[in-house]
């Protein structure tokens, strides 16, 4: 079973301490974890206090523990988790080979931008994006359509990740025309 915890702003801008468990090779369960006081320092610091759900589960489950699609009232979103241990490897590979692609939630929104206008940019469509520490958030607004261009992300995002080649070569052969944030 793997686990990964993380602080995340989800689409509603609830602060909440998430827990991604891979229960099976069927399953990936999203829910909040017993601890609901989050303190977050901003300008000035601030507590947010959210309340426990039930776990939500897809029909077709995103079988990685670095990527998960899920929705709740307000659309479907995706959650890339840029401090699984296997996207920091790869994040160093892509660094290596270009120095600009410093592989944080920032740089992986530029990359993901690049990479869907090219070959996938109905993805795009009303996709917003938040970058957090630690992980890119994309959402969308509710419908049927927009939880099929959530999935296809994650595909996507699966694809990538599980041929690391193909990334290496795109850095390496595109990665000049790539916009890197500092």
């Amino acid at each position: 079973m793997k686990r990964f915890i993380a602080l995340c702003s989800v689409i509603v801008g609830i602060i909440s301490l998430i827990s991604c468990e891979r229960t099976s090779s069927e399953n990936t369960v999203l829910t909040v974890t017993e601890t609901t006081e989050v303190t977050v320092t901003l300008a000035d610091p601030i507590t947010i206090t959210t309340e426990k759900t039930e776990p939500t589960t897809l029909e077709e489950p995103i079988d990685e523990p670095y990527v998960m699609v899920d929705s709740d009232p307000d659309g479907p979103y995706l959650i890339f988790g840029v401090q699984d241990e296997r996207i920091l490897t790869i994040g160093g590979k892509i660094n290596a080979i270009n120095e600009k692609a410093y592989m944080n939630s920032s740089n992986w929104e530029v990359f993901f931008s690049y990479y869907l206008e090219k070959n996938a940019p109905d993805v795009l469509t009303g996709m917003e994006t938040d970058t957090e520490a630690g992980m890119y958030v994309a959402f969308y607004k509710a419908s049927d359509e927009n939880t099929e261009r959530a999935k296809e992300f994650a595909r996507i995002i699966q694809y990538l990740i599980e041929n690391e080649d193909e990334l290496y070569r795109i850095i390496s052969e595109e990665g000049e025309n790539i916009s890197w944030k500092n």
